[in-house]
């Protein structure tokens, strides 16, 4: 399906589809020069960008992609993308690498500027583009003509991001909202801002996501279980992936057994990824008390009572909750779930695989995140000790962003919370029958 236009259903029927075009009270993913930021297209229309804000219902009906220009007062102007721009200063690697000259002998210490901050205030109250700001600045500067031509590309690049920014619309993937918290978290770090451990623990990284997608066995048509606890962002990775079409589902399991529709509740980032209706459809909640009733257990009249006040107490939008018959069809009828992907701050890798493998189906495959490599190991050698998986993996990822450029490749040097992904342990369920 290619964005916007016509789409069709599984029966070749036409349906609307304008997943290519920004809609009213969608999420989005702003591109604002380099930072991500997710926001809501519904009112009050303002995105809070430090200290500015944006205002954004212009980009209602944009497509996705499209490049706009922040002028004053948070307003945005549709512009020609950057790409044209990029692409003329790529022909000229060559010249910018072949010049003979070097900045090791240029004077930095710090003089008075000729273009104050004040000074461009006013030149911005006048109505003066960021373009001619920028020259003004490069004009007035005392060491830019002594730089090497790469440096000069440089220093104007990071000028424009400054003064004459850009906004580029994207839609709000789960990978794009992953890429989001991951370039929030980094910059917190880097600016010295404390990180709280439990916002560390619930950020799952992009390329953690994928791992999990990929090891997890989240195809369409799968009937999946998600131990959430990255504020949703990993069921709305896996419906995804299922689609919400045919017979596939994703019944997930939020680790504090709670759900809300608020910005910063358990499930915030769930409501930040844009899915179609059919897919968010398909999503269905429920609880250990459901679980255990569907697979025939007597639940304690308190436990279920304790579990209703947190989870099901929305009054607003109560989420949608898993049928008894639906789970009872699917781990008494089916054998159980076909997959299991699980991240919790609150359960360890070998709590959650002692309660919910019973739960998969002979052949089911799984993978557990955590932050910690002994406590993936201990869910490793519990699993191998009772011989109840084969093919199991102890894994982690690593991600470390570097300029690749001809003689100027090289990591970057920010800091950053940490450079690994966390670490996963997956594998595939034996039939309990025959695991001994």
């Amino acid at each position: 399906m290619a964005d916007g236009g016509t789409d069709y259903d599984n029966n070749g029927a036409e349906r609307n589809c304008t997943l290519g075009l920004a809609r009213r009270d969608a999420p989005v993913v702003l591109d604002v020069s380099g930072r991500l930021f997710t926001t809501k297209l519904a009112p009050p229309f303002k995105l809070a960008t430090g200290r500015d804000y944006i205002h954004v219902k212009s980009l209602i009906g944009s497509p996705f992609g499209a490049e706009f220009a922040l002028g004053e007062k948070g307003r945005l102007e549709r512009v020609e993308p950057e790409k044209a721009r990029e692409a003329e200063l790529a022909r000229d690697w060559a010249v910018l690498f072949a010049d003979a000259r070097s900045n090791a002998n240029i004077d930095y210490q710090p003089k008075p500027d000729v273009v104050t901050h004040d000074t461009v205030n006013d030149l911005k109250r006048k109505g003066v583009s960021g373009d001619e700001i920028v020259a003004s600045i490069i004009e007035s500067s005392t060491t830019f003509q002594e730089k090497t031509a790469f440096s000069q590309a440089k220093y104007i690049k990071k000028k424009m991001k400054k003064h004459n920014p850009r906004v580029v619309l994207r839609r709000a993937t789960a990978l794009a909202v992953a890429e989001a918290q991951h370039l929030n978290a980094n910059s917190s770090a880097s600016n010295g801002s404390f990180v709280p451990p439990a916002a560390v623990s619930r950020a799952l990284r992009y390329d953690a996501l994928a791992l999990m997608l990929h090891h997890g066995g989240a195809v369409a048509g799968a009937e999946v279980l998600v131990l959430d606890g990255s504020r949703g962002l990993l069921t709305a990775a896996v419906a995804e992936r299922v689609g919400g079409a045919g017979n596939g589902s994703v019944v997930a399991l939020p680790d504090d057994f709670r759900y809300t529709t608020g910005t910063r509740g358990p499930a915030s980032a769930f409501h930040q990824v844009d899915l179609d209706d059919d897919v968010r459809n398909s999503v269905r909640y429920t609880t250990p008390c459901d679980l255990a009733e569907a697979l025939g257990k007597t639940v304690p009249e308190s436990m279920r009572k304790q579990e209703t006040d947190k989870i099901w107490a929305e009054k607003d939008a109560p989420p949608p909750r898993a049928t008894q018959e639906g789970l009872r069809s699917i781990l008494r009828d089916r054998g159980g779930f076909g997959s299991l992907l699980a991240t919790s701050g609150r359960m360890s890798p070998a709590s959650t695989l002692r309660e919910l493998l019973p739960l998969l189906a002979p052949g089911a495959s799984f993978i557990i995140h955590s932050p910690y490599l002994s406590a993936v190991s201990e869910a490793c050698a519990w699993m191998h000790e009772n011989r109840l998986a084969v093919n199991l993996s102890v894994f982690d990822t690593f991600l470390r962003e570097h300029q690749a450029l001809p003689n100027r490749s090289h990591p970057h040097m920010n800091a950053t919370p940490s450079q690994s992904g966390g670490y996963f342990v997956s594998g595939v369920k034996c039939n309990s029958t025959t695991n001994r």
